[in-house]
């Protein structure tokens, strides 16, 4: 892309040949062929090709470098994600809800002050804590993902690339932190700038010219399948992190149990937007040529059910299940097995330098 997404394009999106973005490969064999619309033009017939090398996924066609920003029109692709972030900024929360919330990230070692070990804190964590994290979508992206926001030094830098609604930053905005974060949509890094005050840059991350080891933490959330060279952004990421910073990755899984079973209905695949996709193996590879060690993987299983009740309500084309199910205990406990055996439709995972 290279540059920030215009409002109102012109023209339509061009196409290319896919190819795998770690060895170049343009053969293997098709997981998925999807068929949608898109701007500019009626529809498309997209395959999903499985490297045999590396066992990553690529899209084909997929959009040209010149092009692609037209696959995020600012009113329909971030708009409605915004309101979000404002809507979060604009009601921070105060008073007895702010020292709750203080308390709780205290407790679990997110931020700095008196110890909150007591016994007090120990009795919470086994019985009103979780209960609290379960319904606070703050709370719970910051406890469930606590060892990832744990820093050696403060205020730490944390850098997000392609941070889309902002909720993630907005959550990192109550720990001792200095926010950055790449978009290519300017009216996305004018919120996240307005509303959290974080150093926003309009371009890919190779643009901004960061500092070497500038970051503690380098985020991609739900990002790195939309970037047309992932591997050259995995390598500036091990430029910009400090020597024991730490890389945080989460997408979709493509080796998930219910992309098998609903084939193009599966959500991750999102032609053609999401340009590659990558399971446990093709990702560690890919961060291992980029000089990252992989330190473990997980199946988030709030993200993972969300995403498989997205699947089913696209495969039946109406909605079945209300929001709330995604985050009950039953909901998660049934899917909690598929998760446990590395098929979860979200994975995440964190890397080292080597």
């Amino acid at each position: 892309m290279g540059s920030c997404a215009q409002a109102e394009p012109s023209g339509g999106l061009t196409f290319q040949k896919g190819a795998c973005c770690l060895c170049g490969g343009e053969a293997g064999d098709v997981v998925a062929q999807i068929s949608c619309a898109i701007p500019g033009a009626t529809s498309q017939v997209f395959s999903f090709i499985e490297c045999p090398k590396c066992r990553i996924l690529f899209l084909d066609p997929r959009p040209t470098s010149e092009t692609l920003h037209l696959a995020y029109p600012d009113e329909e692709y971030y708009s409605r994600n915004l309101d979000k972030l404002h809507l979060a900024a604009g009601e921070r929360s105060n008073g007895l809800k702010a020292r709750l919330q203080s308390r709780i990230m205290q407790a679990y070692g997110l931020v700095e002050g008196k110890s909150a070990h007591g016994f007090c804190d120990i009795a919470s964590k086994m019985t009103i804590y979780p209960l609290l994290i379960r319904f606070s979508a703050l709370l719970g992206t910051l406890i469930y993902n606590r060892d990832v926001f744990r820093f050696s030094r403060y205020p730490a830098r944390v850098l997000e690339v392609g941070f889309g609604n902002g909720l993630l930053l907005y959550a990192l905005s109550h720990l001792d932190v200095e926010l950055f974060g790449t978009e290519i949509s300017q009216k996305a890094c004018d919120a996240a700038a307005s509303g959290l005050g974080a150093k926003t840059f309009c371009g890919q991350m190779w643009e901004a010219n960061y500092d070497d080891g500038q970051f503690d933490l380098v985020i991609f959330s739900h990002s790195l399948e939309h970037l047309e060279d992932p591997m050259k952004a995995l390598h500036e990421a091990r430029r910009v992190l400090a020597p024991d910073g730490r890389l945080f990755i989460s997408a979709p899984n493509p080796d998930c149990l219910s992309a098998r079973i609903l084939k193009s209905h599966w959500l991750g695949y999102d032609a053609p937007r999401h340009l590659f996709l990558f399971g446990r193996r093709g990702l560690k590879k890919m961060a291992s040529e980029a000089g990252f060690e992989m330190e473990k993987v997980t199946f988030p299983l709030e993200g993972s059910v969300h995403h498989l009740i997205g699947t089913i309500h696209s495969a039946l084309g109406f909605r079945v299940f209300p929001t709330f199910v995604e985050r009950s205990l039953p909901a998660q406990a049934l899917y909690a097995p598929i998760a446990m055996i590395g098929a979860g439709d979200v994975l995440s995972a964190v890397f080292r330098r080597c």
